[in-house]
């Protein structure tokens, strides 16, 4: 998005609602953020240290916490950055004792799905973890900023801030169609290359998260609640940083797979504690890539691509072996056709089902290196 930086945002947020308190027009805030209680009066609009921006009121204090591409930080022993927001605010007094709290999201945060632990079961959620903030997504704000237009005298700033969000909202309407118009172009580049896929052989390096992130929603969203998950494990949808090549790699990880729920046999190696250390992922290639923490032996290595390749692959797949380091090792590489597939998230979903049919059935069944 053009405002990447969550200050850009924070600051329009401010002006616009020092403008709206000075029109006598806060019910449009109240509106957008679903407050019950009429906002009285604004005392002050401000950014924060221990937070992104206060904005109070004589009756309520909204604190809120704005993202754009970076994910909510945290995580280790459930400790997550808007849990302690609440636990921060709770003590600060300079903030009414009636509190509101948001967590505002602009771009590709929006989209990052989590797993929460909570008295032993899993909860897929996107947005915050505190069960205190409410997650306002850009078409809230985008309607907000429209709603104050129509009110307010114009101001260009806020006719900028509002241009801005509806690119990031028809990048997302638009998503599919690009995506899939990117993978003719790759299939075209492949073709000359005489490659059956391109990562990390290519001299094209094409990273689009504000693309590939609403388009790995869609298929995670569709995953969960079809009847795959139920045998494969649930998804989710993150984004990980990549030193080589230096990108900001976005990921469907099939997490359940991998740490638990429906257990497979992806390998016959577990570590101490009985987790499979290897799993399935679809990374920024759109494939979807067999992938370990540890790097395996010559032999298991062997092992795995022996299967693999002797796969009973369905007729739309291609795979071939692959070996290198990216943040893990990746051993193989499977296009089943997601570019190809955008126009029917349902029958893409379905391809991945069997894609992973295919696979875990031949990694399940092939002998032991030993053997």
């Amino acid at each position: 998005m053009n405002y990447t930086r969550e200050i850009e945002h924070d600051w329009r947020l401010i002006e616009l609602t020092n403008a709206l308190d000075a029109a006598g027009k806060l019910e449009l805030l109240s509106e957008a953020f679903d407050i019950e209680d009429e906002l009285v009066s604004l005392k002050r609009a401000q950014r924060r240290l221990s937070f992104d921006v206060e904005l109070t009121f004589l009756n309520t204090s909204i604190v809120i916490e704005t993202k754009v591409h970076s994910a909510e930080g945290g995580g280790w022993g459930e400790e997550w950055q808007t849990a302690t927001i609440v636990a921060d605010a709770e003590k600060l007094k300079y903030l009414q004792p009636q509190k509101e709290y948001l967590y505002i999201t602009y771009g590709t945060s929006e989209f990052y799905s989590k797993v929460l632990e909570r008295q032993g079961r899993q909860q897929f959620c996107t947005g915050p973890y505190a069960s205190r903030f409410r997650h306002i997504g850009l078409d809230r704000m985008i309607r907000l900023v429209k709603n104050a237009e129509r009110i307010l005298p114009p101001c260009r700033k806020r006719c900028d801030w509002l241009a801005l969000m509806r690119v990031e909202q028809q990048k997302r309407e638009s998503a599919p169609e690009l995506l899939h118009s990117f993978g003719e172009f790759r299939s075209k580049y492949l073709d000359i290359h005489k490659i059956e896929n391109d990562f990390p052989r290519n001299q094209v390096l094409f990273c689009a998260p504000e693309l590939a992130f609403p388009v790995f929603h869609l298929i995670a969203q569709e995953w969960n609640r079809s009847e795959h998950s139920n045998q494969y494990g649930r998804v989710i949808v993150y984004p990980a940083g990549r030193r080589s090549p230096s990108v900001r790699d976005s990921i469907l990880n099939f997490r359940e797979m991998w740490h638990g729920g429906t257990r497979h046999k992806l390998g016959r190696n577990s570590d101490e504690n009985g987790q499979l250390d290897r799993y399935f992922e679809i990374n920024e290639d759109f494939n979807l890539n067999f992938k370990s923490e540890v790097e395996l032996q010559a032999q298991e290595r062997q092992r795995i691509w022996n299967c693999l390749d002797e796969a009973c692959w369905p007729d739309f797949v291609t795979g071939c072996r692959r070996e290198y380091w990216q943040s893990t090792y990746v051993y193989y590489e499977i296009d089943f056709g997601l570019l190809r597939s955008l126009n029917d998230i349902g029958a893409l979903v379905h391809k991945l089902a069997k894609t992973l049919d295919a696979a875990v059935d031949a990694l399940a069944h092939a002998p032991n290196a030993a053997e």
